[in-house]
């Protein structure tokens, strides 16, 4: 994420007065190597039609748990630990999962079959994109809401397209994150607390 801040080569050339710099850029080359490798694993796992219908059906048995709930579970798809425990703690009076990547966020979403999913764009493993493309494929009422510190008019209208339910920016606003839950409440006739 140097990139936000700086070029990256004035990154590596202002670490050289501190440490050697070519041995820093040799390993951040290997970091993203390794991560585009697992990326590209990860998208052809997400794409398998077989899976595809595996987890469909998997939802469609664990999605009983949503009629018996009173207060929504929410699922958090955030790989910064600071913004995680931010909306944890906004969202203290719920039943809150944690997720770092796209990887982890499946599994837990087919394990506790959440309510609500805030789910950030730029993960380590695959874009938030292409998970909430997963799930609405396999779980038609999925209520994801992306959060990004990015508000860019293409994220937003790839989201649209994801039927994405809303689009909040970082730095998160409480008001804004309690209105999302209480829009979820509402389109499913249930009542606001």
């Amino acid at each position: 994420e140097i990139d936000k801040y700086m070029e990256r080569e004035n990154f590596f050339e202002a670490y050289d007065f501190f440490m050697d710099g070519q041995r820093l850029k040799n390993e951040c080359r290997r970091k993203q190597k390794k991560i585009s490798k697992q990326t590209k694993e990860l998208a052809k796992y997400f794409t398998n039609s077989n899976l595809i219908a595996t987890l469909k059906k998997t939802i469609q048995l664990t999605n009983m748990q949503r009629a018996f709930r009173t207060k929504p579970h929410i699922l958090i798809v955030e790989d910064q630990i600071f913004s995680q425990k931010m909306l944890v703690a906004i969202l203290k009076d719920y039943e809150c999962h944690v997720a770092e990547g796209s990887g982890d966020a499946l599994l837990k979403y087919i394990e506790k079959c959440p309510d609500i999913v805030f789910l950030d764009i730029e993960l380590p493993d695959l874009s938030g994109h292409h998970f909430a493309k997963l799930l609405n494929e396999i779980d038609p009422d999925s209520y994801v809401v992306m959060v990004s510190g990015n508000q860019y008019e293409k994220d937003i209208q790839q989201a649209k397209e994801n039927n994405v339910k809303g689009f909040i920016a970082k730095p998160y606003e409480k008001q804004a994150i309690l209105k999302t839950i209480q829009s979820y409440m509402k389109s499913k006739g249930r009542h606001v607390a």
